[in-house]
């Protein structure tokens, strides 16, 4: 019986992080050491410019598509990330002006934090005008409202 072990595990949980090129890299370095089917999430994405297999049209689709992604989440964001949208937003004349101005910042990178530093002016306005047309402001703005409730429920010492 493995009951020490089992409580650590349980305790610490069995989460390991990994750089290899590709996910199929990684699922047949687990099966080679007897962990079969696992359950492999990538953890951060970065971005990089548009190479010549796939073109600039399918990196901005590709990339918009997955900065959407993240953009939604935010309501799962450390807390100050979180407030720093919603106090965008808040600010903002309306609420779709304030998630355009996040996703701006975002493109913007100044610390290169999506690997989007040295793209140009005219892929991130496009990034951001792909961004735009979806469903992105309206799915912001649903946790927008739903993070202000939250906010509005919950005691200062706990934000």
């Amino acid at each position: 019986n493995n009951e020490p072990t089992h409580r650590v595990l349980r305790q610490y949980g069995t989460t390991w992080t990994w750089e290899l090129p590709t996910r199929n890299a990684l699922a047949n370095l687990l099966s080679s050491i007897g962990l079969p089917d696992p359950n492999i999430v990538g953890i951060r994405k970065r971005f990089s410019p548009p190479m010549e297999r796939g073109g600039d049209e399918q990196w901005i689709r590709d990339t918009a598509m997955q900065l959407s992604t993240m953009l939604r989440s935010f309501r799962s964001w450390p807390p100050l990330s979180r407030q720093w949208v919603v106090q965008t937003i808040s600010k903002a004349h309306c609420p779709r002006d304030g998630i355009a101005a996040v996703i701006m910042s975002v493109l913007d990178d100044k610390m290169n934090l999506q690997g989007l530093r040295n793209v140009s002016e005219a892929q991130k306005d496009r990034l951001k005008q792909h961004m735009l047309r979806g469903t992105l402001c309206e799915d912001m703005h649903a946790a927008f409202k739903q993070q202000q409730e939250k906010r509005a429920q919950t005691p200062w010492s706990h934000r």
